[in-house]
């Protein structure tokens, strides 16, 4: 029988999208940029996550690193309205948890689990404020029993993003639930731990390494 579960966070218990009209307007206002901006603004941004996974891809992730690809040019913007960083991050980190909903199912299912004695873990790829955050936002922080963040480690589908978790529980005894497939489907793979995909309809992948695949939160009950 399993007794840890390691769960991804966003999209996959936290419907979080930071596309979402509300959270741009609530980053553009923290930033205190006017609106007209905002097309620009968000464009770079979404720059910044791409490189920041491409910038620490294989290495331990820091948030003086974090801060360092901002000045080195990927977001003009910054310097353009003549922001700080220190500025930029916390609007970043705070439209971000202002902008999260639990997935419908996510405090039913953690529930379950919980009842049943897993040990609940969170691993994500973003930094621990504002996946606390989160979970602190929609009352999901009192199910788990270890919050695993990118500050000082490395980010999924690295295996040494386990290493915590790894250290203290068999992989046999794990399953890990995402909706990523690259990161955290090929991640539980590489690890030999067992995987629950939550996929999107519209996905589809040859040669599905998946242990078990999942189109609702809520269907998690029965493989458990």
């Amino acid at each position: 029988m399993k007794k840890v579960i390691i769960f991804d966070l966003d999209n996959t218990l936290v419907d979080l999208d930071f596309e979402t009209m509300d959270c741009h307007d609530d980053f553009m206002d923290l930033l205190g940029l006017d609106l007209s901006k905002k097309t620009e603004v968000i464009s770079e941004i979404m720059n910044f996550f791409r490189a920041f996974d491409k910038h620490f891809s294989g290495k331990v992730v820091t948030m003086r690193e974090t801060k360092n690809l901002l000045r080195g040019g990927v977001c003009p913007f910054v310097k353009k309205y003549n922001l700080s960083i220190d500025t930029v991050i916390r609007a970043l980190f705070d439209a971000t948890i202002g902008a999260a909903r639990e997935i419908d199912g996510a405090s039913e299912i953690l529930t379950y689990s919980k009842n049943k004695e897993y040990t609940l873990i969170i691993l994500t790829n973003w930094f621990k404020y504002v996946q606390i955050g989160k979970l602190k936002l929609i009352g999901l922080d009192k199910f788990f029993d270890e919050v695993i963040c990118v500050d000082g480690n490395y980010l999924k589908p690295n295996v040494k993003s386990l290493t915590t978790i790894l250290s203290k529980f068999r992989a046999e005894d794990c399953v890990l639930i995402g909706n990523g497939y690259e990161k955290d489907i090929i991640l539980g793979v590489k690890a030999g731990i067992d995987t629950i995909w939550i996929k999107s309809d519209n996905i589809r992948i040859k040669n599905n390494l998946a242990t078990h695949n999942i189109t609702n939160i809520k269907e998690i009950e029965k493989i458990l």
